[in-house]
């Protein structure tokens, strides 16, 4: 006997199926087993999907096999009309024209058995893929402090999501998520990383980290003097310091000495058309070149 581990998706991925659906799918699935010869070893499903394992003898193809299997079991339920079907799949059939069907002659069916008890709503932890959302999810709606009023409050953004699963209908195994924390003076990246591991631990969640930098401030007022005067020397205008920039290539040098930074207007920034106007930069070597003098002249 040949095995194989079979999925089917509603149309439309539609979530109508019951437990009460699900039970009458799995008497239609075995009876049509039996008339192949075949024997359906276990079933389980969701609302929108099921998974089944199948002993058939070679001399039938899988692709006949679901065909009926398929056939069979939508025109039969949708003959009792049950009313979460009738309201979203009131036309054609009630399965996706696509299927996934592997092959599991390597596999023991013990190994196969558990995989399929395993997806069910009873146990997402199978699901690495929904950890890591609600991972996500729990730090996205963490209260970060907001004492230090220089900078805008911590902000966590998740930024790339990867399963390396391109099998639309398989719950992957593995799952990895980047993050990105934009962090005021509030916090240290070690204060952070104590934050992130002790949420993650829960979920069985695995963390690894890259510093970037801590978070600074400039706090030397003769700094800030002497750039004010040179901007307004140049512009007639006075600025307003601030601490809402992003990672800064400043952080290499802060241990080192006082850093302040003045550059041109970020209206593109980080936009696919960043740019800068020729006259905004002429202006900037003017500020710089009248910061200097100050500078050394002080």
């Amino acid at each position: 006997m040949m095995h194989a581990h079979l999925v089917f998706v509603t149309k439309y991925r539609g979530k109508v199926f019951t437990r009460e659906i699900l039970d009458e799918l799995k008497l239609i699935f075995t009876k049509v087993c039996s008339d192949f010869e075949s024997e359906l070893i276990e079933f389980e499903g969701e609302d929108d999907h099921v998974h089944l394992l199948v002993n058939y003898p070679p001399k039938f193809s899988v692709s006949s096999l679901v065909n009926s299997l398929k056939g069979v079991s939508s025109r039969l339920i949708k003959k009792r009309k049950y009313p979460s079907i009738q309201n979203k799949l009131w036309a054609g059939s009630l399965w996706s024209p696509s299927y996934f069907a592997g092959s599991c002659g390597g596999a023991p069916i013990s190994v196969l058995r558990q995989y399929i008890e395993n997806n069910t709503d009873d146990n997402n932890n199978a699901n690495s893929l929904t950890q890591v959302c609600r991972y996500i999810a729990v730090m996205k709606d963490y209260e970060w402090k907001y004492g230090d009023k220089r900078f805008p409050k911590t902000n966590l953004e998740p930024t790339l999501l990867f399963t390396g699963n391109y099998a639309e209908y398989i719950i992957p195994e593995e799952s990895s998520a980047n993050i990105n924390i934009r962090f005021s003076a509030d916090y240290t990246c070690e204060d952070l990383e104590q934050i992130l591991l002790e949420k993650a631990k829960p979920l069985g969640i695995e963390l690894s980290f890259r510093r970037s930098g801590e978070a600074f401030y400039c706090d030397d007022e003769h700094l800030k003097n002497l750039l004010s005067q040179a901007i307004n020397q140049v512009t007639g205008l006075r600025p307003r310091f601030s601490g809402a920039g992003g990672t800064s290539d400043a952080r290499h040098m802060i241990k080192y000495c006082n850093v302040i930074e003045f550059g041109v207007q970020d209206a593109t920034i980080h936009q696919a058309n960043e740019r800068v106007k020729t006259k905004d930069l002429q202006m900037l070597e003017d500020i710089y070149f009248e910061f200097l003098k100050r500078y050394f002249q002080g």
